[in-house]
């Protein structure tokens, strides 16, 4: 007796198997991505509030050593080591690629940070702002003042 003829079965996938992995891998990502956005962004802020806490340790340090704030600027507290900076400039300095200065009038140190995105912007003048005496956000640039 002859056997019927049964074709070979054919390896590989389907389209529909594609479009299905495709669809899944499509909700993992729309999951994923704001979640490391958000990490990104949370990170950004961290590193911003810090380098303000550690230029402002830097000015009172330096006020220590001079008996005065006379002569205070990011750049000279960077280059001077008068805080530990992860930069050697303070020209594009912060985690959003702006720029850092520092100033001081009598007993107050005044950190400005620009190029700041406004969302990111007011965030971080939330959070900055139990430490200082003042804070304020104004068109992506934050300014924060300290009693030094």
């Amino acid at each position: 007796m002859k056997k019927p003829f049964l074709p070979k079965r054919q390896a590989g996938i389907t389209a529909v198997e594609i479009i299905v992995g495709l669809a899944v891998l499509a909700l993992v990502l729309l999951y994923a991505v704001p979640k490391v956005n958000s990490m990104y962004e949370s990170k950004q802020e961290e590193s911003l509030i810090s380098d303000i806490s550690m230029l402002v340790a830097g000015a009172k340090k330096m006020r220590g050593i001079r008996s005065s704030y006379s002569g205070v600027s990011c750049n000279t507290i960077v280059s001077e080591k008068y805080a530990s900076m992860p930069f050697t400039s303070c020209t594009g300095a912060n985690p959003q690629g702006g720029d850092y200065t520092v100033s001081a009038s009598g007993s107050t140190v005044t950190i400005t940070a620009t190029g700041l995105e406004a969302n990111f912007c007011s965030r971080v003048e939330n959070a900055i702002a139990p430490s200082s005496t003042t804070a304020a956000c104004s068109g992506g640039t934050l300014t924060t003042t300290f009693r030094g």
